[in-house]
Order: C-alpha cells, then sequence, then structure tokens
C-alpha cells in the first residue's frame, strides 16, 4: 500500500526535477545567458536531457504497468543522454576548437565576458531607412548610444574640429574587444598623439555590414555628426567591389567630404603568421579550399577600380612583426587593432585640416 508520505515525496522529487528541465531546456538557458538565439548543437543537447527528465519524472509519478512502461523508455534514452553528455563535454572544452581551430580567443588581452545577447538578432534592428543598427545598451566597456552606434552622441562641433568616421563590418565595430581598443578609438589615440588635437574619430562599424551597408549609414549620418573625412574599408567577401566603390566615391565627391578606401587584411594575406594563427589557416584551408586566390583576386580587383591615390592595400600590414594577431579569419586583437590604426593615422593626417 502506498502511504500519502511516500506520495508526497515523489511529488516533491518530480517537482524538483521538473525544475531542473526547464532551467536546461532552450528555454531556460536563452533566459539565463540572455541569448535570443541557441545553436543548433546546444538545442540538440538541452533537449535530450529534458527528454530523459521527462521520462525519470514520469517514472516516479507513474504506477503499475504505466511504470514499467517508463522504465523502458528511461533504458531507451539513457544511450542518447550519454552521447549528449559527451558531446555538452566536448563544447564546454571547446573540442572542435582545439582539434580544427577557426578561431581562437586567447590572443585578447583583455579577456572580458562578451556579453551574450550581442550574439543574438536581438541586439540590432533595421530603422525605416534600410540601415542596420544596434539598439542602445551599456555594459563593462562596451556602450551603444541612442542612435544605435557604438561611439559618442554627436555633439556641437568646436571651432578647428575635424571629424573623421571609419565605417566597416565587424572588425572595425570591435568583435570581442571594449570600445577603447577598437579600430576607430584606437586610431583618435595615435592622431592625437601626434599633435592633431583637433580631430575627433566615431565608430560607425556595424557587424556583418556589406559595403553597402557602409555607404547608407554614412550618408544616414553624415550631417547629423558633421563628418569631415571618411575611411571605408573595402570588405572582401562583397564582391563586386568595383561598383560599389565607384558608387561611395562618385557620393563622397558629391558630399564634399574626403574618403579613402582601405582593403581589409586577412589571415590568408599575411606572411608571417605564428602561434594559434598556424592551426586557424590549416583548418580555413580545408573549409574553404583556395579561399587565398579568391582573396587575392579581389584585392587585385578593388585596387584597380578604387582612387589612385585613396584606395590603400593592407593585406600586409601585420607582416613587420611575427607577433600573432588573427583571431580568426578577419578578427584581430587588440594589438591588432592598434598596429591597424597606427598604420591609418598617416593617411588620415594628410587630409586633417
Amino acid at each position: 500500500m502506498v502511504t500519502r508520505s511516500s506520495r508526497l515525496a515523489d511529488y516533491i522529487v518530480a517537482a524538483g526535477l521538473a525544475v531542473v528541465a526547464l532551467a536546461i531546456s532552450p528555454i531556460g538557458i536563452q533566459l539565463a545567458t540572455g541569448r535570443a538565439n541557441l545553436t543548433f548543437r546546444v538545442n540538440v543537447i538541452s533537449l535530450t536531457f529534458v527528454l530523459v527528465l521527462i521520462a525519470v519524472i514520469a517514472a516516479i509519478l507513474a504506477r503499475g504497468r504505466l511504470r514499467r512502461a517508463c522504465f523502458y523508455a528511461i533504458a531507451w534514452v539513457v544511450p542518447l543522454a550519454l552521447l549528449a553528455g559527451i558531446e555538452a563535454a566536448a563544447l564546454s572544452v571547446r573540442l572542435a576548437d582545439r582539434v580544427t581551430p577557426l578561431e581562437d580567443t586567447s590572443l585578447l588581452a583583455r579577456k572580458t565576458p562578451w556579453p551574450g545577447h550581442l550574439y543574438s538578432d536581438s541586439s540590432y534592428y533595421w530603422d525605416p531607412g534600410g540601415v542596420i543598427l544596434y539598439r542602445p545598451w551599456q555594459g563593462a566597456g562596451i556602450s551603444f548610444n541612442a542612435l544605435g552606434l557604438r561611439t559618442a552622441m554627436p555633439a556641437p562641433k568646436a571651432p578647428g574640429e575635424w571629424r573623421i568616421a571609419v565605417t566597416g563590418g565587424s572588425e572595425v565595430w570591435g568583435w570581442r574587444v571594449l570600445d577603447a581598443d577598437t579600430i576607430p578609438a584606437q586610431l583618435q589615440d595615435v592622431l592625437r598623439r601626434a599633435g592633431h588635437a583637433n580631430v575627433t574619430v566615431y565608430n560607425f562599424g556595424i557587424g556583418g555590414a556589406s559595403m553597402q551597408m557602409e555607404l547608407a549609414l554614412l550618408k544616414r549620418f553624415r550631417e547629423t555628426y558633421a563628418i569631415d573625412q571618411d575611411i571605408l574599408p573595402a570588405a572582401l567577401k562583397t564582391n563586386p567591389l568595383r561598383k560599389v566603390i565607384a558608387e561611395a566615391d562618385d557620393y563622397c565627391r558629391t558630399a564634399a567630404i574626403r574618403c579613402d578606401f582601405v582593403l581589409q587584411p586577412m589571415l590568408f594575406t599575411r606572411k608571417t603568421r605564428s602561434g594559434p594563427e598556424v592551426g586557424i589557416l590549416t583548418t580555413l584551408a580545408r573549409v574553404y579550399p583556395r579561399i587565398d586566390v579568391l582573396t587575392t583576386g579581389l584585392f587585385r580587383d578593388a585596387l584597380a577600380a578604387g582612387p589612385t591615390s585613396r584606395t590603400y592595400d593592407f593585406a600586409h600590414v601585420y607582416d613587420q612583426t611575427s607577433q600573432p594577431f588573427f583571431l580568426d579569419l578577419i578578427h584581430t586583437n587588440e594589438a591588432g587593432h592598434r598596429a591597424a590604426a597606427e598604420k591609418l593615422a598617416p593617411i588620415v593626417a594628410d587630409g586633417v585640416r
């Protein structure tokens, strides 16, 4: 005979397991981490463990033949749970990155945890003008202003002030680095240390932006920020570059601002590679065979298309040192941003009034 106290214990245990199942479910993980979207691997692992817990809860609450059926169900799903556990362990120690690395963030000087919500689509939106902008947010060393940019809000222009906007994708925007370590922030520091105290540099970078998006963003905020000069990194994956660079150059002439076009360096274009870069390059060559040939062709096309005196090839900007900079195919660490800023400084200074 089942006593009331034993049934109460069953209910308590089942309720506890239900709480655990909710916590490790995709919804629970999203609420805990702030990420709106989870990867396929995480979803599969999560749902497998939830399924096991549901089977255990059913076995605790059921009686007679139904309980026996629940135990059979547990026997069937336990192997799946073991596989999910192995996969979760591999995921926690980043086993895939160790065997076939595509990214290595150990090169970052400041290993501040990256805000989880910045991985998700909920961190940005499309404004009515067709420009991608970020939702206002501020955290430890990372901030997005009320206009949706990762830069300071516009202010009245000081007499003699020269304003520069750096547009680009995630490398300019500052993937995994703090605001102070982004290329625009480093560029302003280099210029002011060189005596250009009248220069202000704004970060117009947007993660994943194509050059068409960069141009749209410049048009959207040029007057708001009273921009005098713009640096447009020609994103290599947005071929054909020839037409886009021509369109951007035409707009810059019409708007009476100086625009310089800089070809973004990639790990494949660097001659001196060391540390984690070697392993990442090996994996990239397997996953994206002959991408180096494609990259070289796009560089050549962009150089031929761009204004002769205002198009710059940064393919080998990091070749003067063996220090590792690249976290993956295109993103670099703080030292890489500083090196790029120092290379950009004389180009920008040539246009400062």
